[in-house]
């Protein structure tokens, strides 16, 4: 559960640094 909720995190970072 929790590597779950961190990669949904990291990939949160990735489309937030792409559209900035």
């Amino acid at each position: 559960i929790l590597s779950i909720c961190l990669i949904f995190f990291v990939m949160f970072l990735v489309v937030s640094a792409s559209l900035f």
